[in-house]
């Protein structure tokens, strides 16, 4: 792929911080997110290095380089993104779950604050949350004694295991590939040992979520179980982090959706299947970077 791509990655941390930088052929460090002129910092470095594709990694990235992003479209920048209408669909959790539901497909139990029993265990995250970040099981009393988990998160029954993530890689509503990673460990909300499976009531909610939904090219959507029967748990519109896991399979969302960008190669060529469950595990490289 190298021979066809130039690549630039951007961090708020120095080089030498970032162990993906390795493998970059251009390193910029940027402002962080929440600064209020990263978004013009982020389209002047992409204009002056001459970007063909953007990929949006993160959430709040996703909030500025969507799609049809008018400022990219006038640099002719593709966005790996959602479109501006998905966005504001699955803008946040609440969004989610609620069109979730009016289409048939299962959530988890949502509680206001007034049904909350202190004696209660309850599943809170963050309503714009992304990452697992916030995410946690906490007692009804904890929540009725903060007022900031009561504004700001999503107050849910708690889930059974198995937990597993569904990768997608999506051209239009005829032509996409899946596969489905039960997530067997997860450090910091990233998944570190995955079985891949095949479940004939989750593609029965997947063919739900391919009627309804424009994703784009690459998404990724966690479910867990309630009564025994799968309820969505996340939505991404983005890569996951734990895509490699796939990869060493042989189903390289990466190499597909890039294959697919250039229009050199037919992309399901790259979304090879297990025909029985497979278990990959991740482990940790150490590299000196000074």
């Amino acid at each position: 792929m190298s021979k066809y791509y130039e690549v630039f990655v951007c961090d708020i941390y120095d080089k030498e911080l970032i162990a993906s930088s390795i493998y970059a052929d251009t390193f910029f460090k940027v402002p962080q997110i929440s600064d209020n002129n990263y978004y013009s910092y982020m389209l002047e470095l992409m204009y002056y290095n001459k970007i063909d594709i953007i990929i949006p990694l993160i959430d709040m990235d996703l909030h500025y380089f969507y799609k049809d992003n008018p400022d990219l479209e006038k640099m002719n920048i593709i966005s790996t993104g959602p479109s501006k209408y998905s966005l504001n669909k699955l803008s946040n959790k609440k969004h989610v779950y609620e069109y979730c539901r009016r289409i048939g497909i299962p959530v988890p139990q949502e509680y206001k604050i007034e049904e909350i029993h202190p004696e209660k265990e309850y599943f809170i995250k963050p309503i714009d949350g992304f990452g697992s970040k916030g995410a946690k099981k906490i007692m009804g009393k904890n929540i009725l004694e903060d007022i900031t988990l009561q504004k700001d998160h999503i107050i849910q029954e708690v889930c059974d295991k198995p937990e597993v993530t569904v990768e997608i890689f999506y051209k239009n509503k005829n032509n996409y590939s899946h596969i489905i990673r039960e997530r067997l460990e997860t450090k910091e909300g990233v998944c570190t040992k995955a079985k891949f499976i095949q479940d004939e009531n989750l593609e029965n909610i997947l063919n739900i979520i391919y009627e309804n939904f424009d994703l784009p090219q690459t998404s990724c959507i966690q479910f867990m179980k309630k009564k025994n029967k799968w309820v969505l748990t996340d939505f991404n519109l983005r890569l996951g982090a734990g895509t490699a896991l796939s990869t060493a399979i042989g189903w390289d969302l990466t190499y597909a959706f890039l294959i697919d960008l250039l229009n050199i190669d037919n992309p399901f060529n790259y979304l090879k299947k297990p025909t029985s469950p497979k278990i990959v595990v991740r482990v940790y490289q150490e590299i000196i970077m000074k």
